[in-house]
């Protein structure tokens, strides 16, 4: 497990394991970048645009 951290590369982080002893890694974006460059991957696909 481990507190939250921001990443050198500007994600915030959080991990934990579920009941199963599965690792688990939150994270969202936190500096201006990291925010940039995921809403360029959150492009919709072309079929989806009405």
């Amino acid at each position: 497990m481990q507190t939250p951290t921001t990443m050198p590369w500007g994600n915030r982080s959080l991990l934990l394991r579920d009941p199963d002893g599965n690792l688990v890694n939150l994270f969202t974006p936190v500096s201006a970048e990291a925010i940039r460059k995921f809403d360029r991957r959150a492009v919709a696909p072309a079929d989806a645009i009405a």
